[in-house]
Protein backbone atom coordinates (compact mmCIF):
# COMPACT_ATOMS: atom_id res chain seq x y z
CA UNK A 1 0.00 0.00 0.00
CA UNK A 2 1.38 3.45 -0.94
CA UNK A 3 1.72 5.71 1.73
CA UNK A 4 0.03 9.00 2.16
CA UNK A 5 0.80 12.67 2.23
CA UNK A 6 1.79 13.66 5.84
CA UNK A 7 -0.45 16.45 5.36
CA UNK A 8 -3.71 14.30 5.00
CA UNK A 9 -2.78 12.12 7.49
CA UNK A 10 -2.70 15.11 10.11
CA UNK A 11 -5.97 15.89 8.84
CA UNK A 12 -7.22 12.78 9.12
CA UNK A 13 -6.27 12.55 12.90
CA UNK A 14 -7.63 16.05 13.26
CA UNK A 15 -10.99 14.67 12.00
CA UNK A 16 -10.47 11.51 14.17
CA UNK A 17 -9.63 13.79 17.55
CA UNK A 18 -12.76 15.90 16.75
CA UNK A 19 -14.92 13.08 16.20
CA UNK A 20 -14.29 11.36 19.66
CA UNK A 21 -14.85 14.49 21.24
CA UNK A 22 -18.18 14.51 19.79
CA UNK A 23 -19.09 11.49 20.69
CA UNK A 24 -17.81 12.27 24.14
CA UNK A 25 -19.96 15.33 24.42
CA UNK A 26 -23.17 13.01 23.18
CA UNK A 27 -22.87 10.53 25.65
CA UNK A 28 -24.12 11.03 29.50
CA UNK A 29 -22.61 7.24 30.71
CA UNK A 30 -19.41 8.19 32.52
CA UNK A 31 -17.93 5.19 31.96
CA UNK A 32 -18.06 5.38 27.94
CA UNK A 33 -17.25 9.24 28.54
CA UNK A 34 -14.05 8.08 30.41
CA UNK A 35 -13.33 5.17 27.93
CA UNK A 36 -13.36 8.34 25.12
CA UNK A 37 -11.25 10.78 27.28
CA UNK A 38 -8.95 7.46 27.04
CA UNK A 39 -9.34 6.94 23.74
CA UNK A 40 -8.91 10.91 22.96
CA UNK A 41 -5.43 11.59 25.13
CA UNK A 42 -3.92 8.14 23.70
CA UNK A 43 -4.58 9.32 20.36
CA UNK A 44 -3.79 13.22 20.41
CA UNK A 45 -0.26 12.17 22.26
CA UNK A 46 0.48 10.21 19.29
CA UNK A 47 -0.48 12.11 17.17
CA UNK A 48 1.54 15.22 18.26
CA UNK A 49 4.38 13.17 19.12
CA UNK A 50 4.27 12.41 15.83
CA UNK A 51 4.38 16.33 14.37
CA UNK A 52 6.72 17.00 16.85
CA UNK A 53 9.35 14.37 16.23
CA UNK A 54 9.14 14.06 12.11
CA UNK A 55 6.78 17.24 10.78
CA UNK A 56 7.83 20.25 13.37
CA UNK A 57 11.87 19.88 12.11
CA UNK A 58 10.86 20.39 8.24
CA UNK A 59 8.92 23.27 9.21
CA UNK A 60 11.54 24.84 11.29
CA UNK A 61 14.50 24.16 8.83
CA UNK A 62 12.45 24.21 5.06
CA UNK A 63 9.66 27.10 5.54
CA UNK A 64 10.49 30.95 5.88
CA UNK A 65 10.03 31.96 9.20
CA UNK A 66 9.85 28.11 9.89
CA UNK A 67 11.51 28.61 13.39
CA UNK A 68 9.45 30.32 15.19
CA UNK A 69 6.32 28.73 13.72
CA UNK A 70 7.31 25.35 15.29
CA UNK A 71 8.02 27.15 18.34
CA UNK A 72 5.00 28.36 18.42
CA UNK A 73 3.22 24.80 17.72
CA UNK A 74 5.29 23.02 20.68
CA UNK A 75 4.28 26.18 22.83
CA UNK A 76 0.61 24.71 21.81
CA UNK A 77 1.61 21.45 22.37
CA UNK A 78 2.68 21.87 25.34
CA UNK A 79 -0.28 23.82 26.29
CA UNK A 80 -2.52 21.24 25.85
CA UNK A 81 -0.22 18.39 26.97
CA UNK A 82 -0.22 19.63 30.48
CA UNK A 83 -3.56 19.82 30.39
CA UNK A 84 -4.07 16.41 29.38
CA UNK A 85 -1.67 15.51 31.70
CA UNK A 86 -4.12 16.63 34.57
CA UNK A 87 -6.96 14.85 32.86
CA UNK A 88 -4.88 11.40 33.34
CA UNK A 89 -4.96 11.99 37.01
CA UNK A 90 -8.65 12.44 37.19
CA UNK A 91 -11.90 10.06 37.03
CA UNK A 92 -14.72 11.29 34.77
CA UNK A 93 -17.06 9.14 37.71
CA UNK A 94 -15.46 10.90 40.81
CA UNK A 95 -16.40 14.78 39.44
CA UNK A 96 -17.86 14.72 36.09
CA UNK A 97 -18.33 18.17 36.08
CA UNK A 98 -14.57 19.42 36.88
CA UNK A 99 -13.89 16.59 34.39
CA UNK A 100 -16.34 17.91 31.60
CA UNK A 101 -14.89 21.90 32.43
CA UNK A 102 -11.15 20.44 31.81
CA UNK A 103 -11.69 18.59 28.79
CA UNK A 104 -13.69 21.51 27.19
CA UNK A 105 -10.93 24.11 28.17
CA UNK A 106 -8.49 21.31 26.61
CA UNK A 107 -10.49 21.29 23.35
CA UNK A 108 -10.48 25.11 23.12
CA UNK A 109 -6.51 24.77 23.04
CA UNK A 110 -6.61 21.80 20.42
CA UNK A 111 -9.66 22.94 17.83
CA UNK A 112 -7.48 26.36 18.10
CA UNK A 113 -4.03 24.68 17.14
CA UNK A 114 -5.99 22.83 14.36
CA UNK A 115 -7.71 25.56 12.64
CA UNK A 116 -3.93 27.82 12.54
CA UNK A 117 -2.21 24.51 11.38
CA UNK A 118 -4.79 23.91 8.58
CA UNK A 119 -5.32 27.06 7.91
CA UNK A 120 -1.39 28.32 8.11
CA UNK A 121 1.49 25.46 8.95
CA UNK A 122 0.02 22.87 6.47
CA UNK A 123 -0.56 25.24 3.20
CA UNK A 124 3.07 26.25 4.06
CA UNK A 125 4.39 22.77 4.30
CA UNK A 126 2.62 21.97 1.13
CA UNK A 127 4.59 25.01 -0.84
CA UNK A 128 7.23 25.10 0.19
CA UNK A 129 7.55 20.95 0.45
CA UNK A 130 8.23 18.81 -2.64
CA UNK A 131 5.25 16.52 -2.89
CA UNK A 132 7.55 13.06 -2.80
CA UNK A 133 9.09 14.27 0.31
CA UNK A 134 5.88 15.01 1.90
CA UNK A 135 4.71 11.54 0.80
CA UNK A 136 7.99 10.37 2.26
CA UNK A 137 6.91 11.91 5.65
CA UNK A 138 3.53 10.66 5.50
CA UNK A 139 5.39 6.95 5.21
CA UNK A 140 7.55 7.96 8.50
CA UNK A 141 4.47 8.74 10.36
CA UNK A 142 2.56 5.59 9.06
CA UNK A 143 5.67 3.61 10.59
CA UNK A 144 6.45 5.52 13.75
CA UNK A 145 2.75 5.76 14.77
CA UNK A 146 3.26 2.38 17.00
CA UNK A 147 6.42 3.69 18.43
CA UNK A 148 4.91 6.82 19.77
CA UNK A 149 4.05 7.60 23.58
CA UNK A 150 0.50 7.18 24.07
CA UNK A 151 0.45 9.60 27.48
CA UNK A 152 1.14 12.97 27.68
CA UNK A 153 4.40 13.95 28.72
CA UNK A 154 4.60 18.01 29.37
CA UNK A 155 8.28 18.02 30.93
CA UNK A 156 10.18 15.49 28.52
CA UNK A 157 11.93 17.11 25.64
CA UNK A 158 10.23 17.61 22.42
CA UNK A 159 12.60 18.64 19.45
CA UNK A 160 15.57 17.15 18.18
CA UNK A 161 17.24 14.03 18.64
CA UNK A 162 16.27 14.50 22.88
CA UNK A 163 12.52 14.54 21.69
CA UNK A 164 12.70 11.30 19.63
CA UNK A 165 14.80 9.49 22.34
CA UNK A 166 12.82 11.02 24.88
CA UNK A 167 9.70 10.03 23.47
CA UNK A 168 10.93 6.11 22.30
CA UNK A 169 11.99 5.68 25.45
CA UNK A 170 8.56 6.96 27.53
CA UNK A 171 6.68 4.93 24.68
CA UNK A 172 6.91 1.28 26.13
CA UNK A 173 6.14 2.35 29.65
CA UNK A 174 3.05 4.16 28.41
CA UNK A 175 1.81 0.96 26.70
CA UNK A 176 2.69 -1.29 29.24
CA UNK A 177 0.49 0.97 31.81
CA UNK A 178 -2.43 0.91 29.20
CA UNK A 179 -2.31 -2.83 29.29
CA UNK A 180 -1.87 -2.69 32.75
CA UNK A 181 -5.06 -0.15 33.45
CA UNK A 182 -7.15 -2.17 30.62
CA UNK A 183 -6.43 -5.59 32.71
CA UNK A 184 -7.38 -3.99 35.92
CA UNK A 185 -10.23 -2.02 34.76
CA UNK A 186 -11.39 -4.55 31.55
CA UNK A 187 -11.61 -1.70 29.15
Amino acid sequence: MASKNCLDLIIKDHEKLKSLHSQYMSTSDTDKKQELANTLIKELCIHSSLEETLVYPVLRDRVPEGKNLAHDAYEDHFAVERLLDEMLSMKVKDDEAKFDSKMNTMIENLFAHIQHEEGKLLPLLRQYIYPNELVELGGKMESNRPLMPTHPHPNMPKEGVKGMVAGLAAAPLDRAYDAARSAVSGQ
